[in-house]
């Protein structure tokens, strides 16, 4: 932040990639996930999880109130071509200055973008 706004995005130093594979079986959308960071690669889970992202992926924002804190999500899913999407999350957190708290709360704003590609 500078003068109480949020700046331009910066790389935060990380390498990470994620990978996520979805695949539809029995009229349900279902995915898996594979993170590697620094060169060290895991599953975030070894099982097909059904995926809510259809319904969490609309491009609304979405608010929350905490006492001392306010934090603000949209997530989009949107179609590029027949094969190609591209999925945009992005998260802020801020203090909420009408609640009078001796927590300090430190401004954050992550943005993710990811282009998604069908292989067939």
């Amino acid at each position: 932040m500078k003068n109480g706004k949020f700046t331009d995005y910066v790389s935060d130093g990380f390498n990470i990639i994620r990978k996520k594979e979805f695949k539809i079986q029995n009229n349900k959308l279902y995915s898996i996930s594979k993170t590697e960071m620094d060169g060290l690669s895991f599953w975030e889970s070894n099982d097909w999880d059904e995926s809510d992202i259809t319904i969490t992926h609309t491009g609304q924002t979405v608010e929350k109130k905490e006492n001392n804190l306010i934090e603000k999500s949209t997530n989009s899913l949107i179609k590029k071509s027949h094969d190609t999407y591209l999925m945009i999350e992005e998260y802020i957190k801020t203090p909420n200055e009408q609640y009078d708290s001796e927590d300090d709360i430190d401004a954050l704003r992550i943005k993710t973008e990811a282009f998604c590609t069908r292989i067939k």
